[in-house]
């Protein structure tokens, strides 16, 4: 390679590996934990490119989704009594 390929290179990969180096990826379980963290993640998710965030949006939104499905069978529950 020449020096200016190699001048570009390294122009061009310094801020994509410093992207990198963004929020600390966090479980599922800290964003079931944590519901104001995990909707201040999912509205973060919705308005950037979240490339960046990528785990942390997947994280957040499965929590979401979990969530959900305690909340649907809670209601299913009230509404029809357990199975017991």
């Amino acid at each position: 390679m020449t020096n200016k390929a190699l001048i570009l290179l390294a122009v061009v990969s310094a801020p994509l590996l410093s992207a990198c180096k963004g929020e600390e990826n966090k479980t599922v379980e800290f964003y079931i934990q944590h519901p104001d963290e995990r909707a201040t993640m999912l509205s973060k998710c919705e308005i950037t490119d979240a490339a960046q965030l990528e785990a942390n949006c997947k994280n957040a939104a499965e929590a979401q989704r979990t969530e959900n499905r305690k909340s649907r069978s809670q209601s299913i529950q009230e509404l029809f009594g357990s199975a017991d």
